[in-house]
């Protein structure tokens, strides 16, 4: 029995649906957190029967800005925290850049560089993708000191198609200007959208795995932010479809662990592109949890949550 390391975690896949029990008996053996149905076209009803959540690989935090920054603070459970980081950005000296160039992104990328080294596997996902940022569609703020540092900035996409603005990298010096700046950031995001023509405001897109390589906090934190989380593949991303996985342990794992489930009946086709509403409606936050703890930790989830104790 081989292991796969996926999002973070050990998962292991099966690929015949008439080998699942043994492929789960000796999944659990190998000490698999994770058991993944890899099989084309699976039964989704069947799956869940045994167990497994099917649920979209990669989501967006979504929030419609129709007015702007008003729109993305109305959403939020604690807004004054949001615009005093607002407050805090506005003594620096901000800068906008549309489309980006390639001495603004070199100034960007070692700020970035040293954000991503504090995180707990962080990588480099604006280094790898230089030729896609400098390609024309991209724009980039920045807020610079008295002297003429760099404390903090965002790259972020521009898509008419789907009337987005995803925010796609930013990054932060330490210490920050103030607690929530990255909230700060996706408010001033919020104010450009409109001014671009656009109605949404994309607050990034996650697997839709935390506990992992992400951190349950960073779902919590968007949900508090009034981010509406929905299946990246539905604002332009044909790679991203639905996954069948089975939660076999929460060893190892940041607790609570969390994803966002695709609701049974919802079907898989995903909705109409850009009804947002809908497709937040098709999901609900799970969180898995080890046997006895589960209630507890459904508590800070409100709406979003039901919650699945592992054993």
């Amino acid at each position: 029995m081989e292991l796969t390391d996926l999002e973070g975690a050990e998962f292991s896949v099966c690929d015949d649906p008439r080998l699942l029990a043994e492929a789960e008996r000796q999944a659990r053996a190998a000490g698999a957190q994770v058991l993944r149905a890899g099989w084309r076209d699976p039964d989704h009803d069947e799956l869940r029967d045994a167990g497994f959540v099917i649920r979209p690989d990669w989501i967006m935090f979504t929030r419609e800005v129709p007015e702007g920054t008003d729109s993305f603070l109305a959403g939020q459970v604690r807004p004054n925290r949001t615009r005093l980081a607002m407050d805090a950005l506005a003594t620096y000296k901000m800068s906008l850049e549309d489309p980006v160039t390639e001495k603004s992104f070199e100034e960007f990328l070692p700020l970035y560089r040293e954000h991503m080294g504090r995180l707990p596997r962080g990588l480099d996902f604006a280094g790898q993708l230089r030729e896609t940022v400098l390609g024309g569609d991209h724009l980039i703020a920045t807020w610079r000191d008295d002297g003429g540092a760099l404390v903090c900035g965002m790259i972020a996409r521009r898509d008419h198609g789907y009337s987005l603005l995803h925010v796609r990298f930013f990054a932060v010096r330490e210490p920050a200007p103030a607690p929530g700046t990255t909230a700060g950031m996706y408010a001033v995001a919020a104010g450009l959208a409109p001014a671009y023509g656009l109605r949404t405001l994309s607050m990034g897109i996650e697997m839709n795995f935390y506990g992992g390589v992400l951190s349950p906090g960073l779902c919590l934190y968007k949900l508090r932010l009034g981010g509406v989380p929905v299946p990246a593949g539905m604002l332009g991303d044909p790679d991203c479809g639905l996954v069948a996985d089975k939660m076999l342990s929460v060893r190892g794992l940041r607790q609570p662990v969390l994803c966002f489930e695709q609701l049974p009946g919802a079907g898989d086709a995903p909705p109409a592109a850009g009804d947002l509403a809908a497709a937040a409606r098709r999901l609900r936050l799970v969180c898995f949890a080890p046997s006895g703890d589960g209630g507890a930790a459904a508590r800070p989830f409100r709406r979003w949550a039901q919650v699945r104790q592992v054993r």
